[in-house]
């Protein structure tokens, strides 16, 4: 009954019976004497299968069809009724489809099964009771038996494609031929009341902690007084120009939201350097201290912008923030339907539900919010509601998907009563995806002049890069060489190392462990603000979100969003004289260009190439015009509203047009699988001396006395069901420190024989398989790369980057 009420209101509208209706019914099928005798086997290590689901589907099926019937119903509800049948179904699994283009019919879900499995022994006639209680309307449509079950069934079935057909042709004189029309009648909130209300019902976790008017108010209170001692320390150190700067367009951002706080989308288009994810975090605490925000999710591409920010948000509202990406889960798959163990994991449902004031997450899982491809990723959906959702560099997202992600998260804002606000130097338009335009808040600023931008002639090979990276690195001392992949990179770097042993060269790329590039982050951070020298050779792991600024930066070829984000990394802080910043066009020494596997549109290269051709250079007011230029002429030649078209497919019954959309590239057609996710997850035990003082306070509090020993609680499920949810968060933030990623190809050589299906976090067998200067990184150099491997290593590219979680 919990994930009834949790679910829908019976005493409340149709829409809302109907989801105390499927809450109420979805586990129907486990009202049978034989499936409690199956669960009984399954404890004692029976390793059978029985699904249950169609049961709840074909009953609710039924129920459902008669309590339309009693309220006349909207065309709204006839697609929730449909979208519940095919949820209770699902709600164990991968979310399918409820039409079939090829067959041009809609199939009932639960059909094959009540035929090969029929459920004669389920306790109709107790579910009749329950359901006549809380939904008396339901009176004279008694399903107290088999025999009746099955007579109304076949007559469902008989009229069931016949009549979602009718409700298709409906569907498409309401809505015309605009496929955005249709995003709203697809939005998944529904979805993710249901899965919410069975699986947080199920696993005993109730607590929900929101952000209090009374929380924020505080934050603000401490948010002020961190921000006016950065601003002094910065004048101390000599950036007061600068500092002065931005804290005037700081102020004059918060007076632009101030003038209307109720704009749905807000953007914040400044150029980098200047204080954006301050302000971005300002507004959202004010709108949380003024009652109209319960929870602020803030959103990033990469792991590098994520762990920074937290970090920072922590720092500067003295609250607590929870991270959820991959690398922090336990294991991102749901239990497969039929299998004895159909709750999730509790470490899943911890991390899962975002259940916390703030959340710190990435692109890809709030795509999984918007675009769920199975039940497991609806649940938190929920979470969204009255929430200030802030999207950092949503230029990085690959263009082909962009509008389909505005149009999906709108429905959903306009659903949950979210804010949304735009963050980046470079925000692509949205007029192909809002009916209105996002607010934009940020003032008009001029140029600080910190760099130009220069692009060099020819091609330059590893070894060529390598030398003009040294000649750099001896006149001016703090240079950063930046890659497309990890390979490159890694190769790079050790042609650097090579040339000569004096120097301090760093090697920065998505294949280390958090701690590991926290520290890396650090080191960098310190030299450069000692003025001593550095050469670090990466991937874009510093091109955007990184507070780091350097004299020299040197840019393997990409497309103009990214370069304009490389150059916020050239005298960030104005601190001396111009900076440079270099685009050259990279090769392998087998001749391959390497830029083309991660940049795969061919009319952001194209568009890149015209507006930065060869043996040019550009002042940065230059460079600012030219990336207006490039949007607006990519907007002319490539809208990108094919994936618009999947809104009217998706909701007259084909919901895998959208399912499992990735913001980034995918291995497989049927969407979801991202290359960077394509990896097995290894823990390491590192260096000591990477271990940051929070992480020790951790481990500390969870009386760990090795970072070893933290693998070993891991293993232990019981001691995650003893920890609360707070706890579990944090535990679960602690095992994420010591993770990296690795190829699946690699891990029988780094981990031994392992079953996956078992462990997702597998071990090393010997750490010295990671080494301290590229981490896994120099395992890809042992063979030539597959195009599997170019595009897993391109992906990885972007996706891994490095952070400081805690």
């Amino acid at each position: 009954m919990q994930a009834a009420f949790a679910a829908g209101d019976p005493e409340g509208p149709p829409a809302e019976q109907l989801l105390f209706l499927a809450g109420l019914l979805h586990d129907a099928g486990k009202a049978r004497p034989r499936w409690q005798e199956y669960f009984q086997r399954s404890l004692a290590g029976s390793q059978e299968k029985m699904p249950h689901a169609y049961v709840g589907a074909a009953l609710f099926a039924l129920y459902g069809r008669d309590l339309l019937d009693t309220h006349s119903p909207s065309l709204r509800v006839e697609q929730l009724y449909y979208l519940l049948v095919r949820d209770v179904e699902d709600h164990h699994g991968k979310l399918r489809d409820w039409y079939d283009p090829l067959l041009n019919q809609s199939v009932p879900p639960w059909k094959s099964l009540i035929s090969s499995q029929p459920p004669e022994d389920t306790a109709f006639a107790a579910l009749d009771v329950l359901v006549q209680r809380y939904l008396p309307a339901l009176t004279d449509s008694a399903i107290i038996n088999q025999n009746i079950f099955k007579e109304r069934l076949a007559r469902l079935e008989n009229r069931w494609d016949r009549a979602f057909k009718k409700h298709r042709m409906k569907l498409k004189q309401e809505l015309g031929v605009v496929p955005s029309a249709y995003a709203s009648w697809i939005s998944r909130d529904v979805t993710g009341r249901l899965i919410a209300a069975d699986r947080l019902s199920a696993s005993g976790i109730s607590a929900e902690t929101i952000l209090s008017s009374d929380s924020a108010q505080a934050a603000l209170r401490v948010f002020q007084d961190k921000l006016e001692k950065k601003h002094r320390k910065a004048i101390e150190d000599g950036h007061g120009v600068m500092a002065n700067k931005r804290s005037a367009v700081h102020e004059q951002a918060l007076a632009g939201y101030r003038n209307n706080t109720d704009a749905p989308w807000f953007a914040l288009s400044l150029p980098v350097g200047w204080g954006k994810t301050l302000i971005s975090l300002r507004v959202a605490l004010e709108h949380a201290a003024a009652g109209q925000t319960e929870r602020i999710v803030y959103v990033a591409p990469y792991l590098s912008i994520l762990s920074q920010a937290a970090k920072e948000i922590r720092k500067v509202t003295d609250l607590e923030v929870m991270e959820h990406h991959h690398l922090a889960l336990l294991n991102a798959e749901p239990t497969k339907s039929g299998s004895p163990e159909e709750i999730e994991p509790i470490d899943v449902l911890t991390m899962e539900s975002w259940r916390a004031p703030i959340i710190a997450t990435t692109f890809n899982q709030l795509f999984r919010a918007v675009f769920p491809k199975n039940a497991q990723q609806s649940i938190r959906i929920p979470s969204l509601r009255r929430t200030f959702i802030v999207i950092d560099e949503p230029q990085i997202m690959d263009a082909s998907v962009y509008n389909a992600f505005i149009r999906g998260l709108e429905a959903l804002r306009e659903r949950s009563e979210a804010r949304v606000m735009l963050v980046s130097a470079t925000i692509p338009p949205t007029l192909h995806a809002l009916t209105t335009p996002p607010l934009s808040i940020a003032p008009e600023v001029e140029s600080a002049d910190r760099y130009t931008l220069v692009t060099h002639t020819g091609t330059w090979t590893e070894e060529r890069l390598a030398e003009e990276a040294m000649q750099r690195f001896e006149q001016h001392g703090q240079v950063a060489v930046i890659l497309n992949t990890i390979v490159d990179a890694v190769r790079v770097y050790r042609r650097v190392s090579e040339l000569t042993e004096k120097g301090v060269f760093i090697n920065l790329h998505g294949m280390m462990t958090p701690l590991h590039k926290a520290h890396l982050i650090a080191e960098i951070s310190g030299r450069l603000d000692r003025k001593e020298p550095v050469l670090v050779v990466s991937t874009q792991v510093l091109e955007a979100g990184i507070n780091l600024s350097f004299r020299r930066i040197l840019r393997a070829r990409p497309i103009f969003s990214s370069v304009a984000q490389t150059a916020g990394r050239a005298n960030r802080h104005a601190e001396g004289d111009i900076a440079t910043v270099e685009v050259f066009d990279f090769v392998r020494e087998d001749g391959s260009d390497s830029s083309k596997w991660i940049y795969r549109n061919e009319h952001q290269r194209k568009v890149t190439g015209e507006l930065l051709p060869p043996d040019g250079r550009w002042s940065e007011a230059q460079t600012a015009e030219l990336i207006e230029r490039y949007f607006e002429k990519l907007s002319y030649v490539d809208p990108n509203i094919k994936a618009l078209d999947w809104f009217a497919e998706a909701a007259k019954g084909q919901w895998s047009k959208l399912a499992g959309l990735s913001p980034f590239e995918t291995l497989d057609e049927d969407g979801g699988n991202e290359l960077s996710e394509q990896n097995a997850r290894v823990f390491v035990v590192t260096a000591d001396a990477w271990t940051s003082p929070l992480v020790k306070n951790w481990m500390e509090y969870f009386q760990i006395p090795h970072v070893g020993n933290i693998y070993h609680r891991y293993q232990d499920k019981g001691f995650l069901r003893k920890l609360d949810f707070d706890d579990r968060k944090r535990f679960l933030s602690l095992v994420g420190q010591f993770v990296a990623p690795l190829r699946w190809r690699l891990v029988a050589q780094v981990c031994g024989p392992v079953d996956p299906e078992k462990t997702s976090i597998l071990k090393a067998e010997d750490d010295n398989d990671y080494h301290l200067d590229t981490g896994f990184g120099h395992l890809l150099l042992g063979g030539d790369l597959d195009d599997y491997d170019r595009r897993l290593d391109a992906a990885m590219s972007r996706s891994h980057d490095p952070g400081q979680y805690l």
